[in-house]
């Protein structure tokens, strides 16, 4: 939790980059730019079609490289520009990006979350994006440009559902034994809540990824 409120301190002041890039681009540092291009590609298309853009562009302008390498640090979770500055980043880097860009061409924070889950194919815990649209909730993985249903994903077991100014735990249900490594954030037990992992998705406020 702290690693994603971290994160949310510092998106005002990049937004207000963004906004001044918009009055003089010609003072807009590049990074800003690249991402602001993507903001852009996906306001030319409608519905759907913008998420998918935004998914696509995001996946192909960044390279995906481990904080170690990059930071020389475990784990770090960066915003926007600093991710496209570097060029690179991990898949909470990726899901921070679209959710910033979702936010950027009109999608409410009500309608946008990122989710932290376990994936029992690969036996890594994972990062993703995920945004309402028509009354479901459709996950944005930086590992593929097909966009699926929450519901829809079998291998991923949800752990955290974070949104603007909250993280949600999601109660693990009883099929695996859970890994050593613990999740790379720490709830804060005032903004924790507690959901059955059980309940499917039909377009309620929280994404369940089952």
């Amino acid at each position: 939790y702290r690693k994603w409120r971290s994160v949310t301190r510092e998106l005002p002041r990049e937004i207000a980059i963004i906004a001044q890039c918009r009055d003089d681009m010609d003072a807009c540092p590049d990074e800003a730019m690249r991402f602001i291009a993507i903001i852009d590609k996906a306001m030319t298309r409608q519905g759907y079609a913008q998420i998918a853009e935004i998914n696509r562009s995001i996946n192909l302008n960044i390279r995906p490289m481990d904080d170690m390498s990059l930071y020389g640090v475990a784990e770090r979770w960066t915003t926007p520009l600093v991710t496209f500055a570097s060029g690179a980043g991990d898949c909470e880097d990726y899901a921070i990006a679209k959710y910033v860009a979702l936010r950027q061409i009109g999608f409410t924070e009500e309608d946008l979350r990122l989710v932290v889950v376990y994936d029992r194919d690969t036996k890594e815990h994972h990062a993703v994006a995920s945004v309402r649209h028509n009354g479901r909730w459709l996950v944005l993985d930086n590992r593929t440009l097909a966009i699926k249903e929450d519901a829809s994903i079998e291998q991923f077991e949800p752990m955290f559902v974070l949104a603007s100014h909250s993280v949600k735990r999601i109660a693990a249900a009883p099929r695996k034994i859970a890994p050593k490594t613990a999740p790379t954030i720490e709830p804060d037990p005032i903004a924790t809540a507690t959901i059955p992992a059980s309940v499917a998705s039909n377009g309620p406020a929280t994404p369940y990824l089952l």
